[in-house]
């Protein structure tokens, strides 16, 4: 009798959870008003880089506000594509986004500085409420955009899990890099990973079957092909379910000095196929968390001793 009234307690529980995680994503996940009026925005940032760079230019969103697991204030990050000119000098994308910035000015935009010592360059802008990031031919992270927008949509309650997860992190502080924490993007990445190990997610890269790369994982199966392989997916879970594993496998199950979050891989014990992040390991840090495209970098580059236990 005992154990059935905690069963249904436990039930009751996470019932309850669901709601209010139903709640949350209801309150802050993007509408489609919100994504409307992000949509004009780019339209416009496209027809004033066209104005400015030539007709072949393109404006492309990336970043929370385009990959799915963003909130609805969350700030625009805005890459300006131009193919017929593909600077690697940064002399010329500074003076490309000033020119930008310059136009943006009497169209409507608040330009609020260029920050042309960054190590990429940024023109941050502002419109209708919206904080805008705007780099030049920077395009790699339009691939970790299109990776997780296609974890999203392959299951919607990513977005809620990571939500949650996120807001939590940053309620406890520990979610911005320049404080010597891993970043947002790293904890969705570390979202992603439990829903692959749950099997509540494919592994995108694994589906193409690609040899491990030097540096670049740009490969992963599109949307389609996704599809198609989970076909025959295990039921999926609740999002209280997955919020509660989410901090049982981190606390219980992976292992700090061994396990790598490898979303590229989406397995345990992915230290032997990543020979690569092997290298980049910092012993001193017990957190390791591969970024899927470019696999050079582990995002616990921040990490001090301190705030590793923290």
């Amino acid at each position: 009798m005992l154990w059935m009234e905690q069963r249904a307690s436990s039930q009751d529980e996470e019932e309850s959870l669901d709601v209010e995680l139903e709640a949350l994503a209801c309150q802050v996940l993007p509408s489609k008003e919100d994504q409307l009026r992000k949509v004009k925005i780019w339209k416009e940032l496209q027809d004033i880089s066209q104005l400015v760079l030539g007709k072949d230019a393109e404006v492309w969103p990336f970043g929370s506000s385009a990959n799915g697991c963003g909130e609805r204030d969350a700030d625009m990050d805005m890459v300006v594509s131009h193919p017929a000119r593909p600077d690697r000098n940064k002399r010329d994308k500074v003076s490309a986004l000033c020119a930008l910035g310059e136009v943006c000015d009497v169209q409507g935009f608040v330009v609020h500085e260029l920050r042309s010592s960054s190590k990429v360059p940024i023109l941050i802008l502002e419109k209708d409420g919206f904080d805008i990031d705007v780099s030049y031919n920077n395009l790699l992270p339009l691939l970790n955009t299109r990776l997780l927008r296609s974890y999203t949509l392959l299951n919607p309650r990513l977005s809620v899990v990571a939500l949650a997860v996120k807001r939590w992190a940053k309620a406890h502080h520990i979610a911005k890099s320049y404080e010597g924490f891993i970043s947002s993007y790293a904890w969705t990445l570390m979202v992603v990973y439990y829903f692959q190990i749950s099997r509540q997610l494919p592994c995108l890269h694994a589906l193409v079957g690609e040899e491990t790369p030097i540096d670049f994982a740009a490969r992963f199966a599109t949307l389609e092909e996704a599809h198609e392989a989970w076909m025959n997916s295990p039921p999926p879970w609740s999002c209280a379910q997955l919020l509660r594993g989410f901090f049982d496998f981190y606390a219980n199950e992976f292992d700090w000095k061994q396990d790598v979050v490898s979303v590229r891989l989406g397995q345990r014990n992915s230290t032997i196929r990543s020979r690569r992040l092997i290298q980049l390991k910092n012993k001193r840090m017990h957190l390791h968390i591969e970024d899927p495209i470019d696999i050079r970098r582990n995002l616990n580059f921040a990490l001090t001793k301190q705030t590793a236990d923290t």
